[in-house]
């Protein structure tokens, strides 16, 4: 009797993709030395060209745009070409509505919190604020401004969220809890501000909060969105006081300067 054809073999099993090569603390410490170093080089090179003035002006602050811009694009290329910038900006899925909604409301709550609260805790006790370019720059109004929004609003929370979150943090985060990768990462990512640093570093722990904050973000959503449009919310909140507060100043002057004439006419 004729044997039935015996069935096909299964089909092989299906092999997934190999996952995105990780971040490493490495690329995080080799970035973080790029953003710092890589900016000072870069301006000592335009300042020895002449492309920029001893006095700060417009134009510096156009340099200053260019040269963040070209820190941001060179490290985006560079974990493109290693493979890893997928691993940097969504490590666990990608961005969602509600990821957007919980930035803009960690930004206004981060906001309220650390800026607000502690810097009149700081002012109670005595504690000047920091001086930081970008605040006076948008008081200053004009091409100022804009390039103050420029650079804080936009490159400062792409560059420095790919870097310390997604890069630093993450690559540490790898290797332990997220408490010491948080706290490490945070602790780098405050040092780094030289203007607060210099001018008033006891405001060094709002900017060590924030970067909790964004390194719980991202670690609660699995991609760098949150984090940076908390950290956008957070900057353009601040850039838009200032040039509230000098509107209100200029608004100020011209009523006293109205109401001195009324007293002349009269």
């Amino acid at each position: 009797m004729t044997q039935p054809p015996s069935p096909p073999p299964p089909p092989p099993e299906r092999q997934d993709a190999s996952p995105h090569p990780r971040v490493t603390v490495a690329d995080g410490l080799l970035l973080v030395a790029w953003l710092v170093i890589g900016q000072v080089v870069l301006y000592g090179l335009a300042l020895g060209l002449g492309v920029v003035g001893d006095e700060e002006g417009t134009g510096d602050r156009m340099v200053q745009v260019a040269i963040l811009s070209a820190v941001l694009a060179s490290s985006v290329a560079w974990l493109g070409m290693r493979g890893r910038l997928r691993a940097a900006w969504a490590p666990r899925r990608d961005g969602r509505g509600f990821d957007v909604v919980l930035g803009l409301a960690s930004g206004i709550g981060g906001f309220a919190v650390l800026l607000v609260g502690l810097g009149l805790l700081f002012q109670a006790l005595g504690v000047e604020p920091p001086e930081q370019q970008a605040l006076q720059d948008a008081a200053v109004g004009g091409m100022d401004a804009v390039l103050a929004v420029v650079l804080a609003v936009v490159l400062a929370p792409l560059v420095e969220e790919l870097v310390f979150r997604g890069v630093l943090y993450q690559g540490l985060r790898h290797r332990s809890g997220f408490w010491p990768a948080a706290l490490l990462s945070s602790a780098i990512f405050a040092l780094v501000h030289v203007e607060v640093l210099v001018s008033s570093p006891v405001f060094l722990v709002q900017l060590f909060l924030l970067a909790v904050l964004f390194a719980w973000l991202l670690e609660r959503t699995g991609n760098l969105l949150a984090p940076i449009v908390a950290h956008l919310v957070f900057n353009g909140i601040s850039i838009g006081l200032a040039m509230l507060a000098s509107r209100f100043e200029e608004l100020e002057e011209m009523a006293l300067g109205a109401a001195v004439a009324g007293l002349g006419l009269g």
